[in-house]
C-alpha cells in the first residue's frame, strides 16, 4: 500500500516538472485566411513579443489587448504589459487583399487571446544601459561565445516565465547564444 502511495507521488511530482503538450509552441504555424481556411504554414515555434511601441519608438499603450477573436472590436479576454514574449499558434489575413493580420499567441505566462500585428515585434533589441557591447553565453551563466553591438535586433528563441536568461539570434541565424 505505501509502494502504491509513494510511486503516486513521485508520478505528480514528475509530472508537475513538465510542460504539458498546450504549453509548447507549435513547430508549425498555420496562416489562415479571414474565416480561418489555411493558406500555408511557416516553421515553428516563432516567438514575438507583444508591444505597445510603435516602428518609430514612440510608446502607443503601456498595455497590449488580447482579444477573444481576431477581430478589432472582438472582447478583451486580457492585458499584457507591453515587451511580452508570447508564442504565435496561428496568423489569420483578413481585410481587403488580406492585409489585415491577427496572431493567435499565448504569453509565457499561460495567456491565450488574438493580437493584431501593430502589436507584434518578430525582433527585440539586445540593450546595455551602459552603452557597451552585450555579451551571448552558450549556457545560462556559462562561457561568453559572443558579443553583439548595443542596440543589435535579436530574434527571440526561447523565453521563460520568471527567467533571467533568453536564447537570442541575429535575424541573419549567424550568431546566437543566451543573454541575460
Amino acid at each position: 500500500m505505501v509502494w502504491k502511495w509513494l510511486f503516486g507521488c513521485l508520478l505528480l511530482f514528475l509530472m508537475a516538472g513538465c510542460k504539458t503538450a498546450d504549453s509548447l509552441p507549435p513547430t508549425v504555424v498555420p496562416v489562415t485566411n479571414s474565416v480561418g481556411l489555411q493558406l500555408a504554414e511557416q516553421d515553428g515555434p516563432i516567438w514575438v513579443l507583444l508591444s505597445g511601441v510603435d516602428e518609430h519608438g514612440l510608446m502607443f499603450a503601456h498595455e497590449v489587448d488580447l482579444l477573444a477573436a481576431p477581430q478589432k472590436d472582438a472582447p478583451v479576454v486580457a492585458k499584457v504589459h507591453t515587451g511580452v514574449p508570447a508564442a504565435v499558434y496561428e496568423i489569420r489575413h483578413s481585410g481587403p487583399q488580406n492585409l489585415h493580420r491577427f496572431y493567435r499567441v499565448r504569453t509565457v505566462e499561460g495567456i491565450k487571446g488574438w493580437v493584431s500585428d501593430f502589436f507584434v515585434r518578430r525582433q527585440g533589441y539586445v540593450f546595455d544601459g551602459a552603452g557597451s557591447d552585450v555579451p551571448l553565453f552558450d549556457t545560462p551563466g556559462g562561457s561568453e561565445v559572443a558579443r553583439l553591438v548595443n542596440v543589435s535586433p535579436v530574434v527571440i528563441r526561447n523565453p521563460q516565465e520568471n527567467e533571467e536568461w533568453w536564447l537570442v539570434e541575429t535575424p541573419d541565424g549567424s550568431v546566437k547564444g543566451w543573454v541575460e
